[in-house]
């Protein structure tokens, strides 16, 4: 009876899946400063397009490979972790050659400094050397929270970002079997938001740029579809004022075309 019962969940909840969907996502207000955008998924294929911003990209999650097009200029651009990996060692390279020049320009000036400035400038001279170990984003918080809420009559679970104490963003999940994606899909959003963050924050953190809010959502167990993401204005009194709003406004199951998906490559 268990198994009986087992496979008729399954079968159910495949009846309502769907093999294509797109997410459309307004910002709010809705204005230049605020764009809309959309997610269109097919199998293991990932398009998103900023229509007001003329740009579409690709995304191929057996590859893991990131394909952008400039509508306005025509240029195109791949990147893939082989190529990440090559534009990482190149910045560091330049990253580590402005550090040496830096280091011989502090050796001199810090007999000049008390303790404190001693101290504050071997800080930032280290997030500046070790960036993946003292950058500013090591400071950030994740706290999820016990209320849930509901965005376009989808409940979805609520996220916010600290650096310390200050309120930097607010992201909310929704569960993917509540907007029928099916699994293959779900996972090629999934690998998206994984890459996407690896692709970001890599290329920053060589730059020695830690400055971010960026978080891998599989790192803090933040698990669904992104529907809703809000960011902060930092504000030395609460509440902070809201500088980005971007929300789920509409999703599409009619069937998506290859030829939707057929991005030339770039060199």
């Amino acid at each position: 009876m268990k198994i009986i019962l087992t496979a008729i969940v399954l079968l159910s909840s495949l009846q309502y899946a769907h093999a294509d969907i797109s997410l459309n996502f307004s910002g709010l207000p809705i204005n230049d400063d605020n764009p809309a955008y959309i997610y269109s998924i097919k199998g293991q294929q990932l398009k998103f397009t900023a229509p007001t911003e003329g740009n579409t990209s690709l995304y191929d999650a057996e590859k893991e490979e990131f394909i952008s097009l400039e509508q306005k200029s025509g240029k195109r651009s791949m990147l893939n972790k082989q190529r990440l990996q090559l534009r990482v060692n190149q910045l560091n390279i330049e990253r580590l050659k402005t550090l040496t020049e830096v280091e011989e320009k502090l050796r001199k000036e810090l007999v000049t400094m008390n303790t404190a400035q001693q101290h504050a400038a071997e800080t930032l001279l280290n997030a500046f050397k070790y960036p993946e170990f003292y950058g500013e984003h090591t400071s950030l918080i994740v706290k999820p929270m016990k209320k849930s809420k509901v965005v376009n009559s989808l409940n979805c679970t609520v996220y916010q970002l600290y650096k310390i104490t200050d309120l930097l963003k607010t992201f909310c999940f929704a569960d993917a079997k509540d907007l029928k994606f099916s699994e293959r899909e779900y996972k090629t959003l999934r690998s998206f938001y994984a890459f996407n963050y690896y692709m970001q924050s890599q290329i920053l953190i060589a730059m020695g740029n830690t400055k971010f809010s960026l978080i891998d959502f599989d790192q803090h167990e933040m698990s669904g579809v992104l529907i809703e993401e809000i960011s902060y204005q930092k504000s030395a009194r609460p509440p902070a004022k809201i500088a980005f709003h971007s929300q789920l406004k509409k999703v599409d199951y009619t069937p998506l075309k290859e030829a939707d998906f057929s991005l030339d490559k770039a060199p």
